[in-house]
């Protein structure tokens, strides 16, 4: 039976589905959960389960719960703190609470936990590079203990230091073909 993988995010998860209706879900070649599961093949259930929401936060993601919850998945990539980072108002702290109630939450339901570290983006100034830096050393850190069963430091993947790789992104926030491309294997070499 194909493993089931749940994708928990923000715009940069919701961007890679794509609807043509109500009903039927495609996937988009442009996004990191085409790629993961083109490098992944038949074990895994494809495409993905989709509950990635554009503009999200972390504690905003965590009210889907009981949806991914419902779903069942054997893994719940947890590709989230973009949106944190560029509010003013979210500190460090709550950002690592918020994730750790939300891998907790998943554990807690026999979900393994793949908890991807935030990328750079290049519209935010340099105390929020801190508190993003602060953030992915915790996922890093917590990586491997109960509540992370697997790591994916896309930041190394997708950044270089606090800037976006040179083709990764059009807008420096969400990753283009490449990056996505680049992030989609990241995932599956995890998995």
């Amino acid at each position: 039976m194909p493993i089931k993988v749940a994708a928990l995010g923000d715009s940069i998860t919701d961007a890679a589905f794509e609807y043509s209706n109500a009903s039927f879900l495609y996937l988009r070649t442009v996004g990191y959960a085409y790629w993961a599961g083109q490098f992944l093949g038949d074990a895994y259930e494809r495409p993905f389960l989709n509950f990635g929401v554009s503009g999200d936060r972390v504690d905003e993601a965590a009210l889907r719960l009981p949806d991914v919850l419902a779903a069942s998945p054997d893994v719940c990539i947890c590709f989230l703190g973009t949106n944190d980072i560029a509010n003013l108002s979210r500190s460090a702290a709550q950002i690592k609470a918020d994730l750790r109630s939300l891998y907790t939450a998943l554990k807690l339901a026999g979900i393994s936990v793949l908890a991807v570290t935030i990328p750079p983006r290049d519209d935010i100034a340099a105390d929020r590079h801190a508190v993003r830096a602060d953030v992915n050393r915790w996922i890093r850190d917590t990586a491997g203990t109960y509540l992370i069963d697997t790591l994916v430091d896309v930041d190394s993947v997708f950044g270089a230091g606090d800037a976006i790789r040179r083709g990764y992104s059009r807008d420096g926030i969400h990753p283009t073909p490449l990056g996505a491309f680049q992030i989609g294997r990241a995932i599956a070499n995890a998995l």
